[in-house]
């Protein structure tokens, strides 16, 4: 009896990690895909891959206008992308970081529109910055 208990826990156990390895190769992919997508929006736009996470940076100026919180068309596009892929992604959390509370602001609120969960969505203002960033960290 103890025999086939064990059996059937090694089962279990071996099921668990195929499912982990699955999940992974989707989100890797998912990710890959999105940093691709990313890239072609504009020449400004940098993408760098960070193990299972993207940091994304673009010069402030083209995302938001004139730090009054409208958000461009490429901000738009830019962020409507990532919130989309941290609504996917179950474990994923978007951080969003600019140089201004306004422009901060505006990206953050830009990504709960998007539909980027509330609870894995944070933003951080860091003055006199000249870009924005947005990181996408998908464990």
């Amino acid at each position: 009896a103890a025999r086939r208990e064990s059996d059937v826990l090694a089962c279990g156990v071996e099921r668990l990690q195929d499912e982990r390895r699955e999940a992974a190769a989707r989100r890797d992919e998912r990710l890959a895909t999105l940093a691709a997508n990313l890239e072609r929006l504009s020449r400004e736009v940098s993408v760098t891959p960070m193990g299972p996470a993207l940091r994304v940076t673009v010069p402030e100026k083209l995302v938001v206008r004139d730090r009054g919180g409208s958000l461009t068309e490429l901000g738009s596009t830019l962020v409507s992308l990532l919130a989309g892929a941290a609504a996917d992604l179950p474990s994923s959390s978007l951080v969003v970081v600019a140089g201004g509370k306004v422009s901060t602001e505006a990206l953050r609120q830009a990504a709960a529109r998007e539909k980027a969960p509330g609870d894995r969505l944070f933003s951080h203002v860091r003055e006199k910055e000249p870009r924005a960033e947005l990181l996408l960290i998908a464990p």
